[in-house]
């Protein structure tokens, strides 16, 4: 679940990245999704539908099969 500091819930967390501004990116393993968590503790999904799949997209429109790995590329992109 998505929200705010010990309602947002993770399941399996696994890749961790952090940008240049100091948010944090997490791949939500089990969950199928890529979350961020900003500085004062938001956590937001910004990529995955949350169901097992494999879809080339960005954003929720993009679908996972238990992501593990992602990093942050030198012109600030999110590769999963």
């Amino acid at each position: 679940a998505d929200g705010p500091g010990t309602d947002a819930r993770f399941n399996n967390p696994y890749g961790v990245a952090v940008d240049g501004d100091g948010v944090v990116f997490v791949a939500d393993f089990v969950n199928h999704r890529i979350r961020k968590l900003m500085p004062e503790g938001t956590v937001t999904t910004v990529a995955g539908r949350g169901n097992q799949a494999t879809m080339y997209g960005f954003g929720t429109g993009a679908a996972f099969q238990h992501p593990y790995g992602i990093c942050i590329d030198i012109a600030g992109s999110l590769i999963v």
